[in-house]
């Protein structure tokens, strides 16, 4: 069942609906927050919005590159 949570970000506040548990999402948002402020204070002309488009441009592309390696185990499976 969906719970409703609430998070912080780069200092922005979102609500967000999850099967997952709390402890989770609070887990994933802090990993968040801790990559976007470390993204923008070693890159002092880094505004949050471009900090939390590289960070999703990273997970993203290591989702895909999992996924494509993920394929090539199973493909080569039996």
């Amino acid at each position: 069942m969906k719970q409703k949570y609430r998070i912080t970000v780069a200092g922005t506040t979102l609500s967000l609906l999850s099967e997952d548990s709390e402890e989770y999402v609070n887990e994933l948002a802090g990993m968040l927050d801790r990559q976007v402020t470390e993204l923008a204070i070693t890159k002092s002309r880094c505004s949050k919005t471009e900090a939390l488009t590289l960070c999703a441009l990273d997970y993203l592309d290591m989702a895909l590159k999992l996924k494509a390696e993920l394929e090539a185990v199973k493909e080569k499976q039996p």
